[in-house]
């Protein structure tokens, strides 16, 4: 009889850079955040919040991307 293999998905390297590149997004974002509160120009702070939330979706979307992979 052949072994069965188990293995946890987040051993996975794809997996795992996935993990990875989501945790770096979301890391950025807030950095984002922090340093658009130092803006003194309102239009610097809008483009800084701006890029913080187009940094979250697209964290959102490789977790969405990565729950579905995983579903039956």
């Amino acid at each position: 009889m052949a072994p069965i293999a188990t293995t946890d998905a987040i051993d996975h390297p794809r997996t795992q850079e996935r993990h990875e590149k989501r945790r770096r997004l979301r890391e950025l974002a807030h950095w984002y955040r922090e340093f658009a509160e130092r803006a003194g120009n309102p239009v610097i702070w809008e483009a800084r919040l701006r890029t913080a939330k187009e940094l979250e979706r697209e964290a959102d979307t490789l977790e969405e991307g990565s729950a579905q992979r995983r579903e039956p």
